[in-house]
């Protein structure tokens, strides 16, 4: 198989407008609202996953029935549901985003094994996170993409699963000025609310 960089990044990027494209197919009553690529460790897996507005509400009333609440002051007017979405809008992808992977057809997963195994993105695949921001920045530019995710209102960027800094690292990178500037004050809401959302039992 002969693949470079520059090949595989144009693979990507149809594979993932394709995915999206089927994704909201098949779930013609989500409303999404960010796409992340989610890399395995030293290139090992590469796939997707998708966060909506209905799944995060679903996820915050899971948290709910859990027992999860906004420990407000005496003084404030407010919904624990709305608390508890805001809290969890920009969590890891596997609290209530919806995964999936790139299929065989698409040339995603046999085109990463063997460029990481020649060593084109550095011994570790060091060098995947850069790539993968850099194919996600190009779709803002992508008249399908454009079309596909209604005049481009999705967020986007890159996790591993583990620490939501690295989608937010990534996504100011591969975003608009104006998606960016609203991801980092959704960002700042969930770190705020983090000190006032608890157990009702503690």
């Amino acid at each position: 198989m002969s693949m470079d960089r520059s090949t595989f990044a144009q693979t990507l990027q149809r594979a993932i407008v394709e995915e999206f494209r089927d994704f909201r197919q098949r779930y013609p009553d989500e409303t999404p609202y960010a796409f992340a690529l989610i890399l395995g460790q030293v290139g090992n897996w590469l796939g997707y996953s998708v966060a909506t507005e209905q799944g995060l509400r679903r996820v915050a009333a899971d948290y709910y029935v859990k027992g999860y609440r906004y420990q407000g002051h005496a003084w404030e007017a407010f919904d624990d549901l709305e608390k508890l979405s805001a809290w969890l809008r920009w969590a890891n992808p596997d609290d209530g985003w919806l995964l999936g992977e790139f299929p065989d057809s698409s040339g995603v997963a046999g085109a990463l094994a063997f460029l990481v195994e020649s060593g084109a993105f550095g011994e570790d695949a060091e060098e995947l996170e850069e790539l993968c921001t850099d194919v996600l920045a190009a779709l803002q530019t992508d008249a399908d993409w454009y079309s596909v995710t209604s005049g481009g209102r999705v967020i986007v960027g890159v996790t591993y699963g583990e620490d939501p800094r690295d989608y937010l690292r990534t996504a100011t990178r591969a975003n608009s000025f104006n998606a960016v500037r609203r991801l980092w004050s959704e960002q700042w809401l969930c770190e705020q609310l983090s000190a006032r959302i608890q157990p009702s039992d503690r």
